[in-house]
């Protein structure tokens, strides 16, 4: 995963990652997966696990 610096709203995505990976064992579930949020944008994540 590659960490960016902190800046201000000007300088670019207000979050951002590349390259997560998360693996069971020797499955990897996700590989390379990146995510960039600029700012003002709205992100919304619906769980449909069931406690």
């Amino acid at each position: 995963m590659t960490k960016t610096s902190e800046s201000g709203p000007a300088d670019g995505p207000a979050v951002a990652f590349t390259g997560v990976v998360k693996a069971f064992g020797p499955l990897r579930a996700v590989d390379g997966v990146g995510l960039r949020i600029e700012p003002g944008e709205s992100v919304a994540r619906r769980s449909s696990a069931r406690p």
